[in-house]
């Protein structure tokens, strides 16, 4: 009798959900040539991505630049974690792609 597959908690379908969306946002940009990588590399950079996403609150708050945990700032925690996000893409960017995730950086980390 064959046995039933693990059950999927919580996590495991977040990070399904922010894998898929990570790959998605790769492919996109691949499509549209503002972004030059292989599938090999796009996996890469997804399952790069993903980490940041899952881990990036634990990270900020043990590198003492965060007070997320005791009601700091939370944009501008979230902003230096999508900022670490999206930096992954930047080397495999066009440079009309770099310029505007540059004048993004700018924009989401100036005080």
């Amino acid at each position: 009798m064959p046995s039933k597959p693990p059950r999927r908690t919580r996590e495991d379908i977040h990070v399904e959900r922010k894998t898929r969306a990570a790959r998605q946002l790769c492919e996109a940009l691949r499509r549209t040539s503002q972004l030059s990588a292989t599938p090999g590399e796009i996996g890469t950079i997804t399952t790069a991505m993903v980490v940041v996403m899952t881990w990036w609150l634990s990270y900020d708050e043990v590198s003492g630049t965060s007070r997320f945990a005791d009601g700091g700032d939370h944009g501008a925690c979230l902003a230096r974690g999508v900022h670490q996000v999206l930096a992954m893409l930047a080397p495999c960017l066009d440079p009309e792609g770099r310029a505007l995730f540059q004048q993004l950086a700018r924009d989401c980390l100036e005080p």
